[in-house]
């Protein structure tokens, strides 16, 4: 890393040597890591085909009986990037929520925080509005819709182990797992993501040049910015080999960077 200094009209670059990197900031504390990201499509074949050129494999979703229809990125470590569209009328008040928000556009929308203290958040969401629970099979989902901070997140508990092939987990990019998520937010947001163990970790500037605060999950980071309407603006992806980062735009407001 390099930063440079001006001094009387001369710019001095100051080198930071390879073995001494940041300390890295991690929260062994949290009850919450980031699982996966979750985007709105109007057309899945069409959101492929601007994905597939950064070097993505994908495995095929399936038909959910409230008309939500998927596909997936899926990462050696179980993380993964969802594409998500309807598939007719949406009948539950989940495929209604993801309605409402591909009306108002494509692009990234959740960010799924997993835990195995269910109870725990629920308990510090309730301090904050009306939780609501949705069962799925193996899994449980727990979100705030009534509270605008906190739109961009939702909490996951349960599900099955997965046991997916490498003609989906080997990306010619070289992939491994979702590393982080960037997210509009306001101070609730905050709030939960400290009262859950996560920990602030300095800022970031995100690709449309707003300033956020990185939080360290048990597994994983969000960078949360102020302002917008509450939605997820890109993910960051750990490759092997990669020497330097590259940062993609494969939808509308949605970022993939990888590093």
């Amino acid at each position: 890393m390099k930063r440079s200094v001006a001094l009387s009209g001369l710019a001095i670059v100051l080198a930071q040597p390879a073995h001494a990197p940041p300390p890295a900031c991690t929260a062994s504390d949290a009850v919450i890591r980031l699982d996966h990201a979750i985007v709105v499509v109007r057309n899945l074949d069409s959101a492929v085909a601007r994905f597939a050129p950064i070097g993505f494999r994908f495995k095929l979703g399936r038909l959910h009986p409230d008309s939500l229809l998927n596909r997936h990125i899926k990462f050696r470590d179980g993380s993964e990037i969802e594409l998500m569209t309807l598939a007719g009328t949406p009948t539950s008040p989940m495929a209604r929520d993801y309605a409402a928000l591909l009306a108002a556009g494509e692009g990234g929308v959740y960010a799924a925080l997993w835990t195995t203290e269910l109870a725990r958040v629920q308990s510090v969401a309730r301090r904050l509005g009306n939780p609501r629970l949705t069962m799925a099979g193996a899994w449980t989902f727990l979100s705030l819709p009534d509270v605008p901070d906190t739109r961009a997140i939702f909490f996951g508990a349960g599900g099955l182990p997965a046991h997916d092939p490498d003609s989906v987990l080997a990306h010619p990019n070289g992939a491994e797992r979702l590393t982080g998520a960037w997210l509009e937010g306001g101070p609730g947001l905050d709030t939960v993501l400290s009262q859950l163990g996560a920990r602030p970790c300095g800022t970031m500037r995100v690709p449309d040049g707003r300033l956020g605060t990185r939080w360290a999950l048990l597994h994983g980071s969000l960078v949360v910015v102020r302002g917008g309407k509450a939605r997820v603006l890109g993910v960051e992806v750990t490759r092997q080999g990669a020497s330097e980062p590259a940062l993609h735009e494969p939808l509308p407001r949605f970022w993939v960077r990888l590093q």
